[in-house]
Order: structure tokens, then sequence, then C-alpha cells
């Protein structure tokens, strides 16, 4: 669990310094989190933990709007729509 929590958190890094190609290089990691052997009930409670990080993010940084959008743009592309509430999952 804590190498797939690794994989997500350097996605969230790379994304958000924001360098040329910092979506394919987060999506990169985040394929390698994929497809490391880890239940999903885990995976779920690494991206619940993510998306606690960017709330807090999203906080400590209100004053600072790239931050916050670059945030939500990860968290709407990799992290909610991923997340399982149950058997279903959250929508975008």
């Amino acid at each position: 669990m804590k190498e797939y929590y690794f994989y997500y958190n350097i996605a969230l890094t790379e994304y958000l310094l924001d360098k040329k190609d910092t979506e394919d290089t987060a999506a990169g990691y985040l394929k390698k989190a994929d497809h490391l052997p880890i239940d999903s009930d885990s995976k779920s409670k690494v991206k619940g933990i993510v998306n606690f990080d960017i709330e807090t993010l999203l906080k400590s940084n209100s004053t600072r709007p790239e931050i916050i959008n670059m945030g939500i743009e990860f968290q709407n592309k990799f992290v909610l729509p991923q997340i399982q509430l149950g058997s279903g999952m959250l929508p975008a």
C-alpha cells in the first residue's frame, strides 16, 4: 500500500510542478501504481488519502490560484473518478 501511495504522491507532485508533458508523466506514475498487486479496497483507501492531501493543499494555497486549479484538475482526472464507495463509484 505504501508503494501505491508513493506513486500517487509523486504523480501529484509532477503534475503540480507544471513541467512540459506533466500530464503524461503523472499518468505514467499512476499506471505503475495500477500494476502493483494491491486489492481494490486498499486502492480506494489510498485514493481517499490522496484526495485528503489535495484538499489540504488547496486550503493551504488559497491565495495561489494556479496551484488550486492544478490540484483540482489532478483530483478530477485521476482521483475522484476512481474512489470507490462500497460497490459504487463517485462520479467525475
